[in-house]
Order: structure tokens, then sequence, then C-alpha cells
């Protein structure tokens, strides 16, 4: 089959049962990883683990796994919308959303510079600001879109079966 052959509605219906699949799977690992960065963060945060010389690897432990939890996070964030800007199927609107999450990675970056820099964030308020956009606003931003486009895909495709069987 040539690159400029026409797809045909089969292929299609394939395509969009395999990126539901892969949506899902996306969705599960980002929130697998977030509970993983609240539970590693929450860990290393408060007095559970005692702050003790005797303690000190348990402790790195903890904020290795908030560490690890979030990069898992942003890969896999970046990894859907990637999914979802390569089909030329989806609406402008569903690759448009895709595209914007790729805007925030800069400011993700920046973000979390600034967090780990003591000096730049003096102010408590920019401090609760880059914290509430880092861990709440983007992981809702990409994770809460990706289900729900996943979801409607999936009622497509299933209504294309449908349409398919009467046809015949």
């Amino acid at each position: 089959m040539s690159n400029d052959a026409p797809i045909n509605d089969t292929d299609h219906f394939t395509a969009k049962k395999r990126l539901v699949r892969e949506l899902r799977t996306i969705v599960i690992v980002q929130v697998a990883a977030m509970c993983a960065v609240v539970l590693g963060l929450f860990l290393f945060g408060s007095n559970l683990i005692p702050n003790q010389p005797a303690w000190d690897e348990i402790h790195s432990l903890c904020g290795v796994l908030a560490l690890a939890g979030m990069i898992t996070f942003v890969i896999a964030a970046y990894w859907g919308s990637g999914k979802l800007v390569c089909n030329d199927f989806l609406p402008i609107q569903v690759r448009l959303y895709a595209c914007s999450v790729w805007g925030f990675f800069p400011l993700f970056l920046f973000g979390t510079y600034l967090l780990l820099d003591k000096t730049a964030t003096g102010s408590p308020i920019l401090f609760l600001t880059l914290f509430f956009m880092l861990f709440f606003f983007f992981p809702f931003y990409s994770i809460i879109p990706q289900f729900f486009i996943a979801r409607w895909l999936a009622k497509e495709a299933e209504d294309g079966t449908i349409q398919a069987m009467d046809m015949t």
C-alpha cells in the first residue's frame, strides 16, 4: 500500500481503537505516577519518618520516589499529547489542546528551577503559585482531557462498529 492511497473507514476504525488503548494506558500511568509523587512528598515532608541519621536512606528514597513519579508523569503527559497531535483524523480542537500541553514544557522546566532555587522564590506567594501550577494545574490539565478524549474516541469507535454491522 503506497503512502498516497486514501485511508478507508476500516483504517480509521483500527487507528481509533489503537489510540483509545494507548491513551487509556497513558492515563493510568499518569495517575499512578501522580500517586507516587504524592506518597513520596508526603513521606518526605511528614514526621512519619524521623529526620535522624539512621533514617537518612529511607528519607532519601522517599524523595527519589517523588522525583521518579514526577519524571514519569511528565514523560507520559507529553507522550499522550504527542499521540493526539500526530493523528490526522482527530478534530483540530483536540490537536490544538495537545499542542498547548507542549507549551507548558518551558514553563514546567522554568517553574521547577525556580522552586528548587530558594533565592529565586523568596516570596511565599510566588512559591505557592508555582507549586500550585506545577503540582495541581498541569497534572489535571493533561490527565482529565486525555481521559475524556479516550472515552469519546471509544464511544465513536463503538458507534462506528454498530453502523458497519447494520450496513452488511
